[in-house]
């Protein structure tokens, strides 16, 4: 067994790294957003987020993702209906670029949408309060 180990690293290539360094604004960037996001800044976080999947090297998705957990995160915390709004648009800008690697990203992605529109709705209902997409009364 150990010997298997050995011939495997011998054969990695000669200089050979786990992955390339990313620039340092996207570290710095990264670093910011994981701070607010662990002060439980959750809509700083999020736009922090934002901002970090627009700069290069970096997988846009994922930040994205991250995005609209913190959004939503700041929804729950809060219950102010525009935190929600602004992770519906960030999971439909998703949906609208496409490019999934798969059906199952894909259905992810819409069943987001479809979550954060149902919350919505709830959420004028129940507080008779209109929001991005729904009027006081729940409807469109």
């Amino acid at each position: 067994m150990f010997s298997s180990i050995l011939f495997l690293l011998a054969q990695a290539p000669a200089g050979a790294s786990a992955a390339p360094a990313e620039p340092p604004a996207v570290v710095a960037q990264r670093a910011a957003a994981e701070a607010l996001e662990a002060q439980e800044m959750f809509a700083d976080a999020g736009h922090a987020y934002v901002k970090l999947a627009e700069m290069p090297d970096v997988n846009r998705r994922s930040e994205l993702d991250k995005a609209h957990t913190n959004y939503d995160s700041a929804y729950l915390a809060t219950q102010d209906p525009s935190r929600l709004c602004w992770a519906l648009r960030i999971a439909e800008q998703v949906v609208h670029e496409g490019g999934f690697v798969d059906a199952g990203q894909e259905s992810y992605w819409r069943d987001t949408v479809d979550d954060d529109l149902r919350r919505l709705q709830a959420d004028a209902r129940t507080k008779k309060r209109a929001n991005c997409r729904f009027n006081k009364s729940g409807t469109l």
